[in-house]
This record gives C-alpha cells, sequence and structure tokens, in this order.
C-alpha cells in the first residue's frame, strides 16, 4: 500500500478503501475504491498538490465542486462528494464520483485507429447525441466545460457516453498555476477563443466537440497536436479539412460546428443536437451556414502570419436565388504566441488588425498584387487566377469533392464546380483574408450545356456572412440580376418586380460569358461581355470578400468552368475601365 494510500484512508476515517490506481493526467490522479458507508463502487479524483498553491484555492475549489455536484444527468459523471486531506504541510483535493467501467472515447478512438477503422456511424450519433444533451443540461445552469475531449468521456457498459471532469479545468484556471494570459485546455480540442485566452461561453464547449465529431467521422482530429504551436496556428485561421467521404450535411454540420468565430457556430446544443439528427437522416439542416473567418484576438503583437483560408459551405436555396456562403470579410492576421499547458508550455499566436482597410500579409503569392494610396500605404490586394499550372492562387480556391458537388482544376487550366443536387447553391470565396472597398471583379466563365438552363452562377462581392453580403450573376437562359442579402432578407437591387431579366450580351449555356463588376463607394455596375447591363446604388454593406458562387434550380443539376477571375483597381470612370476601352 503506497503512503498516500494509507494516508487517505487513515484521513477519511476510512470510509474509502482504495483498490486500484486507475490513472493520471495533467491535473488529478484517479483511484477506483469503494464506499465503505454506502457500499458502492466510486471513482476518487484527487487534484495535483501543485494545484493549491494559491492562498484562495479552497474557496475556489469548494465553489466549484458545489456547482458540479449539483449536476445530475445520465451522461454526466455524477459527483457525489468533495473535501480534502492534510498530510505534514501539503494540502490534498479530491472529489468523489460515480465509478464507470468502461473505456474512455480516446481509448475507444485508439482500438478503432489500429484497426483502420473510423467508428460506424450510428455509433457516433449516438455518443454525440449523448454529449449534446449532456452538454445542453449543463449549460442551461450555466456550466462550461472547458476541457471536453475523448480522454474525458467514458463510454459505459451500455454503449452510452458520459462526460467527466465538469469543473476540474474551471478549478485549475482559478489556481496559482494559470498566470493572466495564460490559458488551460487540450490544444487538439481547444476553441480559437479559449487558445487566445478570451473569455468563454457555452459556444467554446460545442466547439470542441465539433473536433470529436470530426475525429470520429474521420478516423483522425482535424488538426493534429504535434507539440507545437501549428495546431493552435491552425485552430485560429486554417480551413476544416474535408471529411474523407462524400457527404454533404454531415460536412457542413462539422463546418458549422468548427467555425472560428463563437457567432457563427451552432448557439446551444440543443441546435447542433438537431441538425446532426438531420445530418445522420441525409438531410440538409435549414439555414445551415459556416465560417472559416479567423478568431480575432485581443491582446499582444508579437507575431504576424497569412492565414490560409478556402471556406466551404452548400445551403439550402430559400428562393429562385442561392444562398451563399460567407468568406473572410477580416483584414490581415496578425498572431499572438502566448499561453502555457499544464503539462507543455506552448505559444498562442493570433491578432488581426483592422485600420482603414489595409491589407498586408509576409507570404503573399506572386499573383496578388497590393494597391498602393496617395501615401504609398498597402490598401487592398488584387490578383488574377488563371487556373494553370503555375497559377501561385490555387491554394487560395478550394478543391474538395463532397456529397454532389465537386470543386476542383481540370488539367487543361479550368476551374470546375459540379452540382448534382437540385435546389441548392454552393458559394466559394476566395480563401484570403481581404476585405474590399472599391474594386473590379472580372470572371470569364460558362454554363456546361448539359446544365439545367436556370442554373445560375456569378460574382459575389462584399461579402461579410450568410445573412449579409451582394451578388452579381448570370444564368444559362440569357438573364442577369443583382441582389443584396441583408440580415437574411434578399431583396433585388433594382427595387422591381422582375429579378431575373434577359439580356441579348448574355450568352446562354455552352458558352463563356465575360462578367465584370465595377464597385466604386455605393456604386455597382455589372457588365456582360463588355456591356453595361445593369448600375444600381446601395450603401448597405460598406466593405467585404469576393468569390464565385452557382446554384441549381428545384429541377437540375449543374456544371460551371471558370477559365479566369481577377480583382482590379475600380476606377471612376466604369465605363472606360471595365470595357478597356
Amino acid at each position: 500500500m503506497s503512503d498516500f494510500t494509507h494516508d487517505f484512508q487513515q484521513l477519511t476515517a476510512g470510509r474509502y478503501q482504495i483498490e486500484a490506481r486507475l490513472g493520471s493526467g495533467g491535473m488529478a490522479r484517479v483511484y477506483k475504491a469503494q464506499d465503505i458507508n454506502l457500499g458502492r463502487t466510486v471513482a476518487i479524483k484527487v487534484l495535483h498538490e501543485h494545484l493549491a498553491d494559491d492562498m484562495l484555492f479552497q474557496e475556489r475549489f469548494e465553489r466549484e465542486a458545489r456547482l458540479v455536484a449539483q449536476l445530475n444527468h445520465p451522461n454526466i459523471v455524477q459527483v457525489y462528494d468533495f473535501s480534502s486531506i492534510t498530510r505534514g504541510d501539503q494540502c490534498s483535493y479530491f472529489m468523489v464520483m460515480s465509478f464507470i467501467d468502461g473505456p474512455t472515447l480516446k481509448e475507444h478512438l485508439q482500438v478503432a485507429a489500429e484497426a483502420g477503422q473510423p467508428l460506424p456511424h450510428d455509433e457516433v450519433q449516438r455518443i454525440m447525441l449523448n454529449l449534446t444533451d449532456a452538454l445542453g443540461y449543463a449549460h442551461e445552469r450555466g456550466m462550461i466545460h472547458r476541457d471536453v475531449k475523448p480522454a474525458n468521456i467514458l463510454i459505459n457498459p451500455g454503449g452510452q457516453a458520459v462526460l467527466t471532469d465538469f469543473g476540474i479545468a474551471r478549478i485549475a484556471q482559478s489556481s496559482g498555476l494559470t498566470q493572466e494570459g495564460f490559458t488551460v485546455g487540450t490544444p487538439t480540442y481547444m476553441s480559437p477563443e479559449q487558445a487566445t485566452g478570451e473569455p468563454l461561453d457555452a459556444r467554446a464547449d460545442l466547439y470542441s466537440l465539433g473536433v470529436i465529431l470530426y475525429e470520429m467521422l474521420a478516423g483522425r482530429a482535424p488538426f493534429g497536436d504535434d507539440g507545437t504551436v501549428s495546431v493552435l496556428i491552425k485552430h485560429l485561421n486554417a480551413p476544416i479539412p474535408p471529411l474523407p467521404f462524400d457527404n454533404l450535411p454531415l460536412n457542413a454540420v462539422v463546418r458549422k460546428a468548427l467555425a472560428k468565430m463563437p457567432e457563427d457556430r451552432f448557439q446551444t446544443a440543443a441546435q447542433f443536437s438537431a441538425a446532426l439528427k438531420a445530418a445522420f437522416m441525409g438531410k440538409l439542416p435549414e439555414r445551415l451556414g459556416t465560417t472559416t473567418r479567423p478568431m480575432v484576438p485581443t491582446r499582444g503583437m508579437l507575431e504576424s502570419a497569412l492565414t490560409e483560408d478556402a471556406p466551404t459551405t452548400v445551403l439550402p436555396a430559400t428562393s429562385r436565388f442561392p444562398m451563399l456562403q460567407r468568406p473572410n470579410p477580416q483584414s490581415p492576421l496578425f498572431l499572438l504566441v502566448a499561453g502555457l499547458m499544464i503539462v507543455v508550455v506552448f505559444g498562442i499566436i493570433g491578432i488581426v488588425s483592422r485600420q482603414n482597410n489595409r491589407a498586408a500579409a509576409p507570404t503573399t503569392p506572386d499573383s496578388l498584387i497590393f494597391a498602393e494610396s496617395m501615401t504609398g500605404d498597402q490598401v487592398e490586394p488584387f490578383f488574377a487566377s488563371s487556373f494553370d499550372s503555375e497559377d501561385t492562387t490555387l491554394e487560395y480556391w478550394a478543391q474538395d469533392s463532397m456529397n454532389g458537388l465537386t470543386r476542383g482544376v481540370t488539367a487543361d487550366g479550368f476551374y470546375r464546380l459540379s452540382f448534382q443536387t437540385a435546389n441548392l447553391a454552393v458559394a466559394t470565396p476566395f480563401g484570403s483574408v481581404y476585405a474590399y472597398r472599391d474594386q473590379a471583379v472580372q470572371m470569364v466563365a460558362q454554363l456546361q450545356p448539359d446544365s439545367a438552363a436556370e442554373s445560375g452562377y456569378g460574382i459575389v462581392f462584399r461579402y461579410l456572412d450568410q445573412d449579409n453580403y451582394n451578388v452579381f450573376a448570370v444564368d444559362g437562359m440569357g438573364r442577369y440580376s443583382i441582389w443584396t442579402r441583408e440580415n437574411g432578407v434578399w431583396r433585388e437591387l433594382r427595387n422591381g418586380a422582375e429579378q431575373w431579366t434577359p439580356n441579348e450580351a448574355i450568352a446562354p449555356a455552352g458558352t463563356m460569358n465575360t462578367l465584370t463588376l465595377g464597385v466604386v463607394g455605393t456604386e455597382f455596375v455589372g457588365y456582360v461581355n463588355g456591356q453595361e447591363v445593369v448600375r444600381v446604388q446601395d450603401d448597405t454593406f460598406a466593405t467585404g470578400g469576393v468569390g464565385i458562387y452557382m446554384a441549381t434550380p428545384e429541377d437540375g443539376a449543374a456544371e460551371v468552368l471558370v477559365d479566369m477571375y481577377q480583382v482590379m483597381e475600380a476606377l471612376p470612370d466604369f465605363a472606360a475601365s471595365m470595357t478597356g476601352n
């Protein structure tokens, strides 16, 4: 019998008989024991002594333990008791919890990985619904877990997932171990706001749960932790890798759950649960949108870097005009380095500076050219994508395949978007962190002749999020339109009953069209094949990103080939600058 076991049993008046040590982590040691008084098997978690260095630790521990002990849910480990023991001049704090006779989800995933198989979808669904129920219950009572990860999830003999360690991260965060600006958590599962030491709410737990969902589906976490700061950087600004199988609804749910900004994620566990149920039934949830715009920290500027971002979204159309997905509305990213883990020290990187819409990037592809203001300041990046093998902007365009959707560069130098699902739309923003104020955007593209003629394609601009953006588009029937979507409501900018208007300048499906859009201040001018087709005024949005969209009608599929896409300087004289005269 170890000294600790002997002392513990003596100091707890023989109530708890320790039987075995179950494991040890960065914050506690865990023992299997018998509660002699009540005749039941329990788990005892003894916090490491160094957590109690703070003089106020006892008060904080007791406050958090009381809150955790009030949680009574079948998918949350029940806390029965909490106290402390003193050996010499050292005090140890402990919690007594229900004993779950089963592996952790981490161990379960390791077994699946060794077998070369991700978990079956029915098992993933059961585990996820257990966890959303547990987190929803706790969040409604004001409790945030702060360290949701597979090692803190147990699988009971009935195959149900049970979440443990509620309150432990909060207790450790309150201790003298964590200094100002430092945070507690596990990098692989850490939300961007947690990585940067920002205040947390329930949405941080839902992000961590999204990482677990991805890992169960893909057999690996989206960003593996190699012991460096790279995993934190990726949480802050890297795009989420597509799942390694075609399933559009699940991809959409994963991207929503792992949105960089908390307001872009599921706002409650109940929303997450409802989306999961729909996705596992093969349905794309209504109004499901995501973003990969970077997290915006608020402390220190120690290092700068350029984000890689290529958001991917497919959304149900709520009208004949497609819904588009948000690009990055942020200006350049500056990354903050700071932070401390319980076991390893790591750097935390990330800060975004928005100053008069200036753009700066230390690692800019050759194809991105920054305009200069009268003072010589860089203000906006211009670029041209030719989609050939030497095009250095290809990394900024999504190249992936999901359920019915394929995007990628062809061998003969086209950006191909193929969408086989009816009545849906896909947005492909240029995946770099630039918000444009004034610009000219030109796209040369065609709708393939075997596509549904009503399918649309065009230019996205001043794009903020799924409910706030503008678009100029044509379809395969020789029609055009220009819209704004503000707070989820569509408005045709010509303010008439007509939404799609025929124009002889627009070539039908099977023929290339050159779409050009000039944006200066509140004036938008749209050209097709060198002829002006629309000129409108609108001041809904001041800045935003650019990109490509395509959409299918209610009864067909579509394929679009883009030959060229470029963003140029927009001059006040649209007629001269757009047509080249």
